[in-house]
């Protein structure tokens, strides 16, 4: 269910909003300009400690996850918002359906805002290489293939640049049905959408 650059003003706005719901960078402005050749490359931050985080709260959900080449760490992020522990999951190749990413702002005078991405629907998945979420809240129907638990991260390059001694695990295959989490920060070296749909409503219109 383990790195682009973007740093928070301060100053919550309708482009900031934007911005800090698809900072997903994937699937953020950049996102949303490699959207008519169906690719889009993810290439904001160089490693995932450079990655600067705003401490935004974002919602995913997903019909499922079939990924190959897992692995998992806990370490602490420095953010806007202050500390924050998060499971970093990292996985090389993945292919999601109906995937669902939402972020809700309070906007001065307006009140909750939401910022709604959805795609993958139908026949056509979402599509990632490298994909690496920080999360501190996941939940869904979980299988794994060919598991290691309880191995040193550090020593794994599924999981490099994890804490030495820092408690990790790592599988071949994951799949994960009814996906639900909760991240502060996503990156990817390809995210490749089919039937990407972004929306900005008022009110809470969060994915689950």
């Amino acid at each position: 269910m383990k790195q682009p650059e973007a740093r928070s003003t301060g100053h919550t706005s309708w482009k900031r909003l934007a911005f800090v719901a698809v900072p997903i960078a994937l699937l953020s402005g950049i996102l949303i300009a490699g959207v008519g050749a169906g690719v889009v490359p993810a290439a904001i931050a160089v490693s995932t400690q450079s990655l600067a985080l705003s401490g935004q709260q974002l919602k995913i959900s997903a019909d499922s996850l079939n990924g190959r080449g897992f692995g998992q760490y806990v370490d602490v992020d420095s953010t806007a918002r202050g500390d924050k522990a998060s499971a970093v999951t990292r996985i090389d190749k993945a292919d999601i359906r109906d995937l669902c990413q939402s972020t809700v702002a309070d906007l001065p005078g307006v009140g909750k805002v939401t910022t709604l991405i959805r795609a993958g629907r139908g026949d056509k998945p979402v599509h990632v290489d490298g994909l690496v979420i920080r999360t501190n809240n996941i939940s869904g129907d979980a299988e794994f293939r060919d598991i290691v638990i309880g191995k040193d991260a550090n020593t794994s390059k599924r999981m490099r640049g994890a804490p030495d001694g820092s408690f990790g695990q790592e599988a071949e295959r994951v799949r994960i049905t009814k996906l639900r989490q909760d991240a502060i920060g996503v990156r990817a070296d390809l995210f490749k959408l089919s039937g990407l749909k972004l929306s900005v409503k008022r009110g809470d219109h969060s994915c689950y």
